[in-house]
């Protein structure tokens, strides 16, 4: 299981800026509960939107986007084996969640880009490409930060 990080991985603290940008667009398009940036490295997890560490360091959703490189949405997570019992489900009442990862031009994925709601939500594809988008302005903003630090 991850631990939590303090700052974000990938000497990319130049980009938080635009990673709070892309999440609040995020969580304005889906008029969601939130919306954040996960970045996970060296068995590390940082979230932009997770200031006090309330989150657990165990996500199973991220995780899946980054192993397989494809959005995840689910519906309802109350029933979601993959999620259910997750502190976010359980003690903090997240039903819905729509993921899509932050790829870089060399192919890696160095997190997602995420929003969570409320109430269950049937899949919108629609709205999943818009996340998409907003997934490759953070990609964009990365890559930026890697290339001025090479």
């Amino acid at each position: 299981m991850p631990e939590l990080a303090d700052k974000p991985p990938f000497g990319l603290p130049a980009v938080v800026p635009a990673f709070d940008r892309a999440t609040r667009l995020a969580k304005a398009l889906f008029n969601a509960a939130d919306s954040a940036v996960v970045l996970i490295s060296d068995g590390r997890i940082w979230r932009n939107r997770d200031g006090k560490g309330a989150l657990t360091t165990d996500d199973p959703a991220a995780e899946q986007i980054m192993r397989d490189g494809e959005p995840l949405w689910i519906e309802d997570a109350l029933v979601d084996v993959r999620v259910k019992d997750q502190p976010v489900v359980t003690q903090f009442n997240m039903r819905f969640y729509a993921g899509v990862p932050v790829q870089l031009s060399d192919g890696s994925c160095p997190g997602v880009l995420c929003v969570i709601g409320q109430d269950p939500r049937p899949e919108n594809s629609n709205l999943l490409n818009r996340l998409r988008d907003c997934a490759e302005m953070v990609s964009d903003a990365c890559e930026r930060a890697i290339a001025l630090r090479a």
